[in-house]
């Protein structure tokens, strides 16, 4: 049994409370087509979609802090691999303050990219230990024609100077600037 007090809750938004995470499968842990890898154009573990990666990978994490049961590898095919959860409530969040926060590392540091059906991205840098990630997201215009990228999207490879593989562990997408207990 969890016993909150008022200050516990208090510190928390309620919309987190209501609605913790966003994203459906945010541990890659249901994977229905059975498959360890998954090419370009397919959907992945079950609501991710691989939009222009080589290759997408469902593996046992390597998380230092032992949290995380899966990962995604995203291996490189062209200068930005992208995969993608598609958000059928996408436009309920439009409007909204949402944070993302996910680990991440690369087999060669340089950028990445994540964000909200191409309205709205933040450029970060990744090397090649994990490192937490917290991004405030902002997305006011559904701009996407390609419903893959119409949700929350990581992508590889911003410029030329690739990351060759690109690993992401413990996603989620919240209501508000809280960022979870991950």
């Amino acid at each position: 049994n969890i016993t909150l007090t008022a200050a516990d809750v208090g510190a928390v938004p309620l919309a987190s409370i209501a609605l913790p995470n966003l994203l459906l499968n945010s541990d890659f842990g249901v994977n229905q087509r059975g498959q360890t890898s998954y090419s370009k154009g397919r959907y992945t573990a079950d609501r991710w979609y691989n939009s222009s990666a080589g290759t997408v990978t469902i593996a046992a994490s390597t998380l230092p802090n032992g949290t995380a049961k899966n990962m995604l590898v995203i291996s490189q095919q062209a200068s930005q691999n992208t995969v993608s959860q598609p958000m059928e409530n996408l436009d309920s969040v439009l409007g909204q303050e949402l944070t993302a926060c996910f680990w991440a590392k690369a087999a060669k540091a340089g950028q990445m990219r994540v964000g909200i059906a191409n309205d709205i991205d933040t450029v970060l840098n990744v090397t090649t230990a994990w490192k937490k990630f917290t991004v405030s997201l902002n997305p006011t215009a559904r701009n996407s024609s390609i419903w893959t990228v119409d949700g929350l999207f990581f992508q590889s490879a911003v410029s030329s100077a690739a990351l060759g593989t690109l690993y992401i562990a413990e996603p989620q997408l919240v209501y508000g600037s809280f960022a979870g207990v991950y």
